[in-house]
């Protein structure tokens, strides 16, 4: 191995570990916001169940 070809590997190895790091945070991104979602539908459902008993909803 050449050390152009070394630098070259290198390179693409940074360029691949900043690719994962940028994916890693987009996922935590998305991850919060789903539970965050989900806290909203599970207090909306909670909401609903006071309002309405369930044995009269119909689906």
């Amino acid at each position: 191995m050449t050390p152009e070809d070394a630098q070259a590997l290198t390179q693409e190895v940074q360029a691949q570990k900043e690719q994962i790091e940028t994916l890693w945070q987009e996922q935590e991104t998305l991850t919060h916001e789903a539970y965050g979602r989900a806290q909203i539908l599970e207090k909306t459902v909670d909401d609903v169940r006071l309002t309405k008993p369930f044995s009269t909803m119909k689906f």
